[in-house]
């Protein structure tokens, strides 16, 4: 009787059949294996998840300029009152000089800036200036006077001239003093009066 050779190393005749059983558990074997690695790769660690970050910042910010502000009197209407230079009743005999301090109580305008803040003043000649000299008038008499800004260095107030003043923390009026040069003989009675423009910049 002639014994099988299947599975025999040195056998050459052809395979030997497969059973219907064996050949379908093969083919179930061997379709489940992409499934057997796809589960073994989804529960690698490297595919864990991320944590998600619960804290984060924000960003604030706030940039303050220079600049400035001019507080007026509450019932002001019209312009900005700098103050009066009021060099009071002289007798027509007097000759010398005489200074006051521009005021103007409540109705005085005060600036207030940054700290820091580079006040630029310009005063014009006013409404009799000649030469560059200002003039206090009556008609056509004249009282030459002249302004100062009594902050620094005290600079004069020469007419369409620059000058500067280092404002600080607490508003402030602006400190103009001005000088009247009385000649004691040649004027008349009466109010001797000019009007100067002030101009402010920063």
């Amino acid at each position: 009787m002639a014994q099988s050779t299947c599975g025999s190393a040195p056998a050459r005749s052809a395979p030997c059949p497969v059973s219907p059983r064996r050949s379908a558990a093969w083919r179930a074997a061997t379709a489940q294996l992409p499934v057997a690695l796809v589960l073994v790769g989804a529960g690698s660690p490297a595919l864990a998840a991320t944590p998600i970050p619960t804290t984060a910042t924000i960003n604030v910010t706030a940039y303050v300029v220079n600049g400035c502000q001019v507080y007026l009197a509450p019932n002001q209407k019209t312009g900005i009152p700098f103050g009066v230079l009021d060099f009071g009743t002289q007798p027509p005999t007097r000759t010398g000089t005489v200074s006051v301090m521009a005021a103007g109580g409540a109705s005085q305008a005060q600036i207030q800036c940054t700290p820091g803040t580079t006040l630029k003043i310009v005063a014009n000649g006013g409404q009799h200036s000649v030469n560059s000299q200002r003039h206090l008038a009556n008609g056509a008499l004249r009282i030459p006077y002249t302004l100062t800004l009594m902050s620094g260095v005290n600079p004069a107030l020469t007419p369409s001239s620059e000058v500067t003043m280092l404002m600080g923390v607490a508003p402030a009026a602006l400190p103009v003093q001005g000088t009247v040069t009385l000649p004691g003989s040649g004027l008349l009675p009466g109010i001797y009066s000019d009007t100067v423009q002030v101009t402010l910049s920063w």
